[in-house]
């Protein structure tokens, strides 16, 4: 099964790490293990022109190379069980081996990826991604790789290289909450506000309250619906009382709304106030918008460091 990871106040790159740690292989017999360069270099050393290949094709290589048996089936699986537990350094090592073992198993480098942005090596990630995706195009996963890889293009501020990536996730998967909630947090960098909050009520499912709530509520409070943002936000305090971030969202929004009284109130339930009294932890850190940014700072006087 695939976690549904909640995505917090923001960096979705930690989200989309969630969903991708959990992905599974077709346990069968045999791997290719030519790795991808050999592959490309008979390709290219071809004396035929070769055409595209075709989705029935791409099907089956998707297939073929998302299956394991035997001991490095077993290693896929202590890797993962040890990702899961905490210890990336040693599931490193173990995607590390399995790399070298199974060169055309796709899931060993998504999944090595996943580790790679935890570590803050985007650049690495995406190339692991990368071979994931060629290996594997059509895998029914793919829309996960997708996903976190157009996190990473987010986290190394390429906004534009993510969209792309999640529209294909789109494609993949259609509305699916994981998809839709990255989508909007991309759009929300490029700074189009409809299209986030578009993507927000899509993602949302009304019986389950989740944090990334909070990023759709700011989103409607950018575009001047604070009606709307906090009656999200109240939802969000309700679910999860000892939320920070939504303390000091519903208090701008209460200010704004010169309910001053109700905004101190909020404020006082807030456990780091000097944290969010920080204008560039807010901007840089938490990536909250601009009307949020600068309305906090109304009522707080924002230290810019």
């Amino acid at each position: 099964m695939r976690a549904r990871p909640p995505s917090l106040a923001h960096p979705i790159a930690a989200a989309a790490l969630l969903v991708a740690l959990s992905t599974q292989p077709a346990l069968s017999v045999g791997v290719d293990t030519t790795s991808p360069q050999q592959q490309q270099q008979q390709q290219q050393g071809s004396d035929t022109a070769v055409s595209q290949p075709t989705q029935k094709q791409l099907r089956e290589q998707s297939r073929n190379n998302t299956r394991l048996s035997g001991a490095r089936a077993q290693t896929f699986a202590t890797a993962r069980r040890t990702a899961a537990a905490g210890d990336l350094d040693a599931a490193l090592n173990l995607y590390n081996q399995l790399v070298e073992q199974a060169p055309n198993f796709a899931p060993a480098y998504s999944n090595r990826a996943n580790i790679l942005v935890a570590r803050g090596r985007y650049q690495d990630a995406r190339t692991d991604y990368d071979t994931s995706l060629r290996l594997a195009p059509l895998d029914t996963d793919a829309w996960v790789v997708h996903v976190n890889r157009g996190a990473t293009y987010l986290a190394m501020g390429d906004a534009s290289a993510a969209l792309d990536d999640m529209n294909v996730a789109h494609e993949l998967r259609g509305d699916d909450p994981t998809v839709m909630s990255n989508r909007a947090a991309v759009y929300e960098v490029l700074g189009k506000w409809d299209n986030a909050i578009r993507d927000y009520q899509k993602a949302l499912r009304s019986n389950d309250v989740q944090p990334f709530w909070i990023r759709y509520a700011l989103a409607l409070f950018q575009r001047n619906k604070s009606v709307e943002a906090l009656a999200i936000l109240k939802r969000v305090a309700a679910r999860f009382p000892g939320f920070n971030d939504v303390h000091v969202a519903m208090a701008l929004v209460y200010y704004d709304r010169n309910d001053f009284a109700a905004a101190e109130t909020e404020w006082s339930a807030v456990d780091r106030p000097k944290l969010f009294e920080n204008e560039r932890f807010l901007r840089d850190e938490r990536k909250w918008p601009p009307r949020a940014v600068e309305t906090l700072n109304n009522f707080r006087n924002l230290n810019p460091q």
